[in-house]
C-alpha cells in the first residue's frame, strides 16, 4: 500500500520569505511554483528599489528648488534614516525655513540677527511678526486660521510651545474684528501641544509687558 508523502514546497498559509525559497531550491525542489513566487519576490524589490530611487531624485531636485541641506532637514524633525519620511512637504517647508534662518544668522551684521530671525514661515521664505506682518505670508495666514484649518506649517519653531502660543493668541486677538470672535480649535491646539491655559498666559505675560512699558514711558515724562 503507498504511503502518503507530504509536499513540503505546496504555497503556506503565509507568504514565504525570499530566504525560505531559496533554502527549498537548494534542497533540490523543481516545484515551478516556488520560481513563481521568487519572481514576484524580485519584483517587488526591484519595483521598491525603483520608487526609492524615483524618491531621492524628487528629494534632491526639492533641496536644490529651497536651497536645503540634510542638516537643514534634521533641524526640522526629518528621520534622515528613512528616505519615506525624510521626503515630507511640510518638513521640506520647515527645512527652507531653518536653511534661510541660518543663512541670515552668518550674513547679518552684528546685532541685527535677532532681528532678522524669522518666526513665520510661507513658500519657503522666511517672516518676522513682531509688529507688522507682511501681507505676502500675513493673508494665507490669516485665511487658513479663519477658515478654522492648522497653521502649524506657517511656524518657523512649531515645537517652541511659548512662541507657539503667542503667536496663536495673537492670531486670535488680530482676526477677531468686527464683533466676530476667531477662537484655533482644540484639535489644532492639541498638534502644536498647546492648552487654553497656554494661551492665557501668553496673553498675560504681553499684557504685562505693555503696561511695564507704558509705566516706563510715563515716568520718563
Amino acid at each position: 500500500m503507498a504511503t502518503a508523502t507530504q509536499d513540503t514546497t505546496k504555497a503556506p498559509a503565509t507568504a514565504r520569505t525570499k530566504e525560505q525559497i531559496l533554502a527549498l531550491l537548494a534542497e533540490g525542489s523543481v516545484d515551478s511554483a516556488l520560481f513563481d513566487e521568487l519572481k514576484k519576490l524580485n519584483e517587488g524589490e526591484a519595483k521598491k528599489k525603483a520608487e526609492k530611487k524615483g524618491t531621492v531624485t524628487k528629494l534632491v531636485a526639492e533641496m536644490e528648488k529651497y536651497g536645503i541641506t540634510f542638516v537643514d532637514l534634521k533641524e526640522a524633525g526629518a528621520q534622515v534614516s528613512d528616505i519615506d519620511k525624510l521626503f515630507d512637504a511640510n518638513t521640506i517647508k520647515l527645512a527652507a525655513g531653518a536653511g534661510a534662518t541660518r543663512a541670515t544668522r552668518k550674513t547679518a551684521p552684528a546685532g541685527e540677527a535677532k532681528t532678522r530671525e524669522g518666526n513665520i514661515q510661507h513658500g519657503g521664505a522666511l517672516y518676522s511678526w513682531t509688529r507688522n506682518l507682511e501681507d505676502a505670508a500675513k493673508t494665507p495666514l490669516f485665511e487658513a486660521f479663519k477658515a478654522g484649518k492648522s497653521v502649524k506649517a506657517f511656524f518657523v519653531k512649531p515645537e517652541d510651545k511659548a512662541a507657539a502660543a503667542r503667536l496663536v493668541a495673537r492670531l486670535e486677538r488680530e482676526a477677531s474684528v468686527d464683533g466676530k470672535a476667531y477662537t484655533y480649535s482644540e484639535a489644532n491646539m492639541k498638534e502644536l501641544g498647546l492648552t487654553r491655559e497656554n494661551l492665557k498666559a501668553a496673553e498675560d505675560a504681553r499684557k504685562k509687558a505693555e503696561d511695564a512699558k507704558a509705566a516706563k514711558a510715563k515716568a520718563a515724562k
